[in-house]
């Protein structure tokens, strides 16, 4: 991502939830974006993105994470952000919840497109 922003070049980034990760990690990670967004200006937008269990997968016995975990997570991105203001959860993983989303501070998707 930094070697992107050196080069001008629009990203679109983001993080994974529910795959291990602290509640710590995932605020250093959003806090890692946002620094590089404001050094280099190049972060198109932030994806919260949910762990979701396959069985072809070795995961495939963890849990997901839940529609609160989520919640807590994007809102907390847009609270890291600084002058980042494009957040993004995917509709298709967490259909029933993605309205609340829309609450806790996603700003793209077709969820959120009037």
């Amino acid at each position: 991502m930094r070697i992107a922003g050196e080069e001008r070049v629009a990203w679109t980034t983001g993080i994974l939830i529910g795959i291990g990760e602290t509640r710590e990690e995932r605020v250093d990670s959003l806090f890692a974006i946002r620094d590089l967004h404001e050094r280099y200006g190049h972060i198109q937008e932030v994806i919260v993105q949910n762990f979701r269990v396959k069985e072809d997968i070795a995961m495939r016995h963890k849990d997901e994470p839940s529609v609160f975990e989520m919640l807590r997570t994007i809102a907390t991105a847009r609270l890291t952000a600084g002058a980042l203001d494009e957040h993004q959860a995917p509709p298709n993983l967490t259909p029933d919840a993605h309205g609340a989303y829309l609450l806790a501070g996603i700003t793209t998707g077709a969820a959120s497109r009037p």
